[in-house]
């Protein structure tokens, strides 16, 4: 074979190499998004089990025996998706100091307790989920925020200054 042959091949199994390797990135892309669909629609369906859990949590008691036994099932269909999600490392977000974390969670509403500090978490509404780094859903939980007269008055005053900021240009 000549030089130049050998070169052209070369520069043959280069160019596919960089081919293949631009697809497999492109699979890649299209994997992880179909994973990150599938995972939030059992998210969903996890949600609907709980919104029943803690819907019938004080009446339980009071159930006929059947419907205890649909109980038992909805609580083993939610620790098969729950152990579903465990196999794909993806881990309720928790919130160890009681703490509302940045990026980590959405605040959807504040709630006034001098017992505790500004933005500890009263209530987790929906519970978040993460792998690794990557925050598939943020919780959305109630946190406390006392003095909201006074961060009221300073968010309004401060809209003020902005107001003020734009509609008073220097020439």
């Amino acid at each position: 074979m000549s030089k130049k042959l050998l070169e052209d091949k070369l520069i043959g199994f280069q160019k596919k190499i960089i081919e293949l390797s631009h697809d497999l990135k492109m699979e890649k892309a299209e994997s992880f998004d179909r994973e990150k669909e599938f995972v939030l629609e059992i998210l969903d369906v996890l949600d609907a089990f709980e919104n029943i859990f803690a819907n019938l949590q004080d009446k339980e008691d009071g159930f006929e025996k059947s419907v205890k036994k649909t109980m038992n099932s909805f609580r083993a269909i939610h620790r098969k998706l729950t152990r579903l999600l465990e196999s794909l490392e993806i881990e309720k977000i928790e919130f160890m100091d009681g703490k509302a974390l940045p990026g980590l969670c959405k605040v959807v509403d504040a709630k006034e307790d001098p017992q505790h500090e500004n933005g500890t978490i009263v209530t987790i509404i929906r519970n978040g989920y993460h792998k690794n780094d990557f925050i598939y859903r943020p919780a959305e939980v109630i946190t406390v925020a006392n003095d909201k007269t006074d961060e009221n008055q300073n968010m309004t005053n401060r809209s003020e200054v902005n107001r003020l900021d734009t509609t008073e240009k220097p020439d």
